[in-house]
């Protein structure tokens, strides 16, 4: 296992700025879990990684391997690796990891921390390289055109009716471009327009009948559901009257 095949398969994944930030993430988060470790726990980690990387995990030396609570675990990377909103870094860290040692010694590393991980660990189903276009395509059964414009269309429309605060803290999660489509037309104002006014916007934007704006908008939110952390979809379904569940259910 090469490490710079660890490197490669992180760095694909849109939320690294550079390649020197992603190796930093990746550095530090093996350290934060090391520190989560047994001796013998990190010497089996060691050897699932090549030198660059493994020596992260050998070199810490932890007297008191339990875990943290997850904020301090996401804290600890956030200061080692000196990047912001650490915590889509970290998962894409940890899917990459996945990727290179294999499912079943991902598996037996996850058991080895508390359940509250899960949001950190459990969204490695999203593959790195994967944009949220891409996560839309595949839940529309779209050409990656047609998603492009659903995704671009349904999340500038959610971002004017979500508070700046939700959609800041959701567009991290977005890969590619989509988390700039959220943010930028964010406002502390957030807008009014109910579950069909929602779709009347997509629709405009989008060209299309109101029937496929719907499918649009329901693609997309499977591919927020893929995306994003649970805590963090319903901070932001919090917001959204009762009457979007059946067409944007932020809470599945």
């Amino acid at each position: 296992m090469s490490d710079p095949g660890l490197t490669s398969v992180v760095r694909r994944a849109s939320v690294f700025e550079s390649e020197a930030e992603a190796q930093r993430t990746i550095d530090a988060t093996l350290r934060a879990l090391a520190a989560c470790l047994t001796q013998d726990e990190r010497r089996e980690v060691a050897s699932w990684l090549g030198d660059r990387y493994a020596s992260a995990v050998r070199e810490m030396d932890s007297t008191d391997p339990t875990p943290p609570s997850i904020d301090e675990f996401v804290d600890r990377v956030r200061s080692d690796a000196e990047v912001d909103s650490p915590r889509p870094k970290i998962r894409v860290a940890l899917a990459g990891l996945r990727t290179v040692i294999g499912p079943e010694a991902f598996a037996d590393l996850r058991a080895q921390l508390p359940p509250a991980y899960g949001s950190l660990f459990d969204p490695a189903s999203v593959e790195p390289g994967a944009t949220f276009v891409d996560i839309v395509a595949d839940a529309g059964a779209f050409e990656r055109d047609i998603a492009e414009s659903a995704a671009r269309a349904t999340l500038t429309v959610l971002g004017y009716r979500l508070a700046e605060g939700e959609a800041t803290d959701v567009a991290p999660y977005l890969r590619g471009d989509a988390s700039a489509w959220l943010s930028r037309r964010a406002t502390n104002d957030a807008g009014t327009f109910g579950a069909d006014g929602f779709v009347d916007r997509v629709a405009d934007r989008t060209g299309a009948s109101e029937g496929r704006a719907r499918e649009y908008v329901s693609a997309v939110g499977d591919a927020l559901a893929e995306s994003v952390p649970e805590r963090e979809r319903e901070r932001a379904a919090a917001q959204l009257p009762d009457s979007y569940e059946p067409l944007l259910d932020l809470r599945v």
